[in-house]
């Protein structure tokens, strides 16, 4: 190498080695807080007087499609709802974070509590993390050496793990629910009590009896004296409740179960002997003394108009809650039956036909056979004879029921014929004679027969003396 380029090349090693290090540029996050209200206060804000809980409304995934609601049915078809005090977040697993759903507010028992009257539609943010939790941004980078930051990179994680901590910790910290005191049965109510207990022993031993007999026997009828009785009692009863609803779970208890069956025949009874009113006015009663939710366990408010032959009434209270539980088959049951009565079948169809989607895909055969009943039924007097001989052909002679039983008919093996070789009997049993006087006793006393196990008398001695011979 020349020496001119051997020094050229001395110089540039040594700007090499001079040349200061270049720092690295670092981008840390920097906390930037974006603000989540927390869903319990968002609800609390929203939830109109009476509210207690509330569903939330999922978003329909065609045009067609019914709305659905969230919590889902549960495996009896009942629509349960989030509680509001204490406050229960929503669980199910088909909400998504950061959506946004509409609020549908309940009362105690379940019923429908409407909005407030602000013009404004009730909305749930929801969202998986913390209410205060931030989201962390690229905001800023940051330039130093690498001593500064890796004695700031371990701070950082440590505070991380700190905040995570406590997040799962205020996750994990459910408010326990405080159980609710039962109180003593009041002494004031102790003789009415008896005579309940009395009266519903002999209801339930007369529907007992009622039930045992054969259509052709005549039915006995409960004497109008014991059914006046028996309203005396209801009526003293919610006169004695009032003001103190709990007892009433005490009587229930004390009755062994057989109250509210008992308050459920005395309605249904007023409502098929022409006493509808009596039988409404006495629901009211029992609607102001224990509340909406014991009142709907003894009949629903639907089922006692349909039994009281208030159609019209029934149709609009089904239509109002099929908008918020619109799978309910109980519900599509009593609208159907409640538009049917009114001379619509067109509603009636529509009805049936989600009834009948519904059972189907719930495997509730007990109402899918009465459903399909109903709906051949309803589509003849709309004279749509081509759905109806469908259904008459799905369900008919040569429908699948019909093509079941065929093959089970067919699977079933014949019994065998009378010609066949009768099986070997098995030999008649030898009885063993008896033992001579004079032999050992068949018992192993180590005595002679006569002196142990043989019989006295003439006959005896008729027995023996054939043996010896």
């Amino acid at each position: 190498m020349s020496p001119k380029r051997k020094r050229s090349k001395e110089q540039g090693d040594t700007n090499v080695r001079a040349r200061p290090p270049t720092q690295r540029v670092r981008h840390h996050t920097t906390p930037h807080s974006v603000h989540r209200m927390p869903m319990a206060e968002q609800l609390a804000k929203l939830a109109p007087e009476g509210a207690l809980g509330y569903r939330l409304v999922l978003p329909t995934r065609t045009p067609d499609d019914m709305p659905r609601l969230s919590p889902p049915l549960d495996a009896t078809g009942y629509q349960g709802h989030y509680s509001l005090r204490p406050f229960q977040a929503p669980y199910d697993i088909r909400l998504m974070e950061g959506q946004t759903y509409r609020v549908v507010w309940t009362g105690a028992s379940g019923e429908i509590v409407p909005p407030k009257a602000n013009g404004t539609i009730p909305g749930l943010h929801f969202f998986l993390t913390s209410s205060d939790s931030s989201v962390q941004t690229e905001a800023e980078s940051t330039s130093g050496d690498s001593a500064s930051t890796a004695q700031t990179e371990p701070l950082q994680t440590a505070s991380r793990a700190s905040a995570n901590k406590t997040e799962v910790d205020a996750q994990c910290n459910v408010t326990p629910i405080e159980l609710t005191e039962i109180p003593k049965l009041a002494r004031d109510l102790g003789p009415l009590v008896k005579e309940l207990d009395a009266a519903c022993r002999e209801f339930a031993a007369w529907h007992r009896s009622d039930r045992g007999q054969s259509k052709s026997s005549p039915r006995d009828v409960l004497d109008p004296k014991q059914i006046a009785h028996y309203l005396t009692l209801t009526e003293r009863l919610t006169e004695a409740l009032r003001g103190r609803p709990l007892q009433m779970f005490v009587i229930e208890i004390l009755c062994t179960g057989r109250l509210m069956h008992w308050m459920h025949a005395i309605l249904v009874f007023l409502c098929q002997n022409e006493r509808p009113t009596d039988a409404l006015t006495l629901y009211e009663k029992l609607l102001s003394t224990l509340g909406e939710k014991p009142t709907e366990l003894i009949i629903p408010r639907i089922e006692l108009l349909l039994c009281a032959r208030q159609f019209q009434d029934a149709r609009l209270l089904a239509e109002q809650m099929l908008a918020v539980s619109p799978l309910d088959l109980n519900l599509l049951t009593a609208a159907a039956t409640a538009s049917q009565e009114c001379g619509d079948y067109n509603s009636a169809e529509s009805y049936l036909r989600r009834q009948y989607q519904t059972a189907l895909d719930s495997f509730r055969i007990d109402l899918f056979v009465d459903t399909v009943e109903q709906l051949i039924a309803v589509l003849g007097k709309l004279g749509k004879e081509e759905e109806c001989g469908r259904l008459n052909q799905m369900f008919g002679d040569n429908g699948f029921l019909a093509h079941g039983r065929r093959l089970m008919a067919e699977a079933t093996p014949e019994p065998e014929s009378s010609t066949s070789e009768p099986l070997p009997s098995s030999p008649p049993a030898v009885v063993a004679p008896p033992p001579s006087r004079n032999q050992p006793c068949p018992c192993k006393s180590g005595k002679r027969y006569r002196h142990c196990c043989r019989p006295k008398g003439p006959q005896s001695a008729v027995s023996s003396a054939g043996s010896t011979k």
